[in-house]
């Protein structure tokens, strides 16, 4: 150990454990108020599960995992783009109560040694829904997977969650609808829980055309048939761009569905629209 009047510095040897440091000086010792944390794994957190998927405000949030606990005190929680403040924590399990400014989003844990975020999201619940109302649901990737939902008895809700950025022109399309069910009606909620769109969907018109998202973030598209229960499956596209004088195919995959198509203008100009086959 090398020393000063103000300043000792010393190498943590082999087998060193978390502990107040002490320090003798002749016949006066002295010890450290806090613990010297010693830290042998120095690996980044990692998180193995989330639940429930599906919170209300005040319900309480159980993250699962590895490596989430350090060191005292260097862990940072967030449910999408909020610091939330666990009520507990360990290095395997962290718990969370959803608060009402809470957002929907992934959760995620950043500590000294890395950062992970949940692969699912955190959907909090719209003021006068009740979580046990929702019965099914899943999660949608922009034009890659979508989700079945199992909607079991009329009046219960399916949510389909999916992220998305500012400035996004996107369209929901369901398939697969099987329902006795005069109607199925939708509202999707942008982060924040403001309503973006409602409508109703069925076989014969499965296609939501949503306006331009203003705001980053996790989006819930909520499903509820009304006179019984109902199955569907639900992706989300991005919408195509036309380039000026140049063709493009669209294609729909199922009866009643259409596409929105984009293409650039500017004012007084005259474009034809050419539909061919």
């Amino acid at each position: 150990a090398a020393a000063s009047r103000s300043i000792t510095a010393f190498g943590v040897p082999a087998g060193a454990s978390t502990g107040p440091i002490g320090l003798t000086v002749g016949s006066q010792t002295a010890a450290s108020s806090s613990p010297f944390i010693v830290d042998d794994t120095g690996l980044p957190p990692l998180i193995g599960g989330v639940s429930p998927t599906v919170a209300a405000v005040g319900d309480t949030v159980t993250v699962s995992g590895m490596h989430l606990k350090p060191l005292p005190d260097k862990t940072n929680v967030y449910l999408g783009d909020r610091v939330v403040q666990p009520s507990s924590i360990t290095d395997a399990q962290l718990q969370f109560t959803v608060a009402r400014t809470a957002n929907s989003g992934h959760v995620a844990v950043q500590t000294p040694y890395g950062q992970a975020i949940s692969a699912e999201s955190v959907w909090v619940l719209p003021s006068g829904i009740a979580a046990a109302n929702v019965t099914s649901s899943g999660y949608a990737t922009v034009d890659q997977s979508s989700t079945t939902l199992n909607i079991g008895a009329a009046g219960q809700l399916g949510a389909v969650l999916f992220d998305a950025t500012s400035g996004s022109w996107l369209s929901l399309q369901a398939s697969a609808i099987t329902t006795t069910a005069s109607t199925i009606s939708y509202s999707v909620y942008a982060p924040g829980n403001r309503l973006v769109v409602q409508g109703t969907v069925s076989s014969t018109s499965p296609s939501i055309h949503l306006p331009k998202l203003a705001i980053s973030g996790t989006y819930v598209a909520l499903f509820q048939p009304n006179t019984a229960g109902a199955q569907l499956t639900v992706g989300v596209q991005s919408n195509a761009t036309l380039t000026t004088s140049v063709p493009t195919t669209v294609t729909t995959t199922t009866s009643g569905q259409s596409k929105r198509v984009l293409f650039p203008a500017t004012v007084g100009q005259s474009l034809a629209f050419n539909i061919i086959g």
